[in-house]
C-alpha cells in the first residue's frame, strides 16, 4: 500500500481543501477563527495550514489571549473539539503577544506560515 497522508491541506486563496480519510472538505480559516474568538479568554486569532510530516499539512492556530488571562494549548484544543468538526480541529497552537497585520488591520497569515516553515527547517 502506498504511503498516503491521512489528511492534506492545500492553501488556495482563503480556503483549505482538506482530504481527511479519503473525503474532501473545504475549510475556511475565517470560519475557524470566528469560532475560536467566541472563547472568553481569546482576544485575537489566526488559523492557517502548516507543513506536517505525516499528514502533508495540518491546521495551526496563533492566539493572542486577552490581557490578564492565561490559556493553555489543551484548553484551546478541547474547546475546538466541542465546537468544530473533527477535521477542523487544529493540531498546533502558539500563543503570541500580537499577530502581524497589514496597514488596514488584516492578519498576515502568509507571514505566520513562512515563520513556521523557517522554524521547521532550522
Amino acid at each position: 500500500m502506498p504511503n498516503k497522508p491521512l489528511a492534506r491541506l492545500l492553501t488556495k486563496k482563503r480556503c483549505f481543501c482538506v482530504q481527511f480519510l479519503g473525503r474532501s472538505s473545504n475549510i475556511y480559516p475565517t470560519n475557524i477563527e470566528k469560532i475560536i474568538k467566541e472563547h472568553p479568554k481569546v482576544f485575537d486569532v489566526a488559523a492557517a495550514g502548516i507543513p506536517d510530516p505525516h499528514r502533508g499539512e495540518t491546521i495551526k492556530l496563533w492566539i493572542v489571549p486577552k490581557p490578564g488571562e492565561t490559556l493553555t494549548e489543551q484548553e484551546v484544543i478541547d474547546f475546538c473539539k466541542k465546537e468544530l468538526a473533527k477535521f477542523e480541529v487544529p493540531t498546533a497552537v502558539e500563543f503570541r503577544q500580537e499577530l502581524p497585520k497589514t496597514m488596514v488591520g488584516k492578519v498576515l497569515r502568509r507571514m505566520l506560515v513562512e515563520q513556521e516553515k523557517k522554524k521547521v527547517q532550522g
